[in-house]
């Protein structure tokens, strides 16, 4: 979930309208009912109950920067000054890659964690698990070849 969360992020980050009916395809795309957002929030529900006040969080957070950008390039198409939509896109943006980036660290820290903790786990069991081995050979018999 946290993975599609980050991918709409970056989505967001880029998003560009060079008139108003892309700008409007862009809007429901993300923000309509049927949305990807949308989406992500009915899915919410399914959340692992020690993974959902992390991945509310960033679920509104999608959704208000989604809102913002949409918004910014709403007024940029207004006023028809590039500049003006330049410097409002990438004022939206910079703080997204900060936030993009503090995500991809905290999830890289608990891929890290688990793998830890899984390698000391194996490493318990077959230590553990040895007094009970049994090799032994065997043989097919072919109950027809008799």
């Amino acid at each position: 979930m946290i993975a599609k969360i980050n991918q709409l992020l970056q989505e967001v980050e880029a998003l560009k309208a060079a008139n108003a009916e892309e700008l409007e395809a862009l809007r429901i795309k993300y923000l309509s009912k049927k949305g990807a957002i949308n989406d992500l929030m009915a899915d919410f529900r399914n959340v692992a109950a020690e993974q959902k006040k992390e991945v509310g969080m960033r679920l509104n957070e999608l959704k208000n920067k989604a809102q913002e950008k949409i918004a910014a390039l709403k007024e940029a198409l207004k006023s028809e000054d590039t500049e003006q939509i330049k410097a409002a896109s990438e004022a939206l943006t910079k703080p997204l890659y900060d936030l993009t980036g503090d995500m991809y660290k905290q999830a890289e820290a608990q891929q890290q964690a688990q793998q830890s903790s899984g390698q000391e786990q194996a490493q318990e069991s077959t230590s553990a698990g040895d007094d009970n081995v049994v090799d032994a050979d065997y043989q097919v018999v072919d109950d027809d070849k008799k």
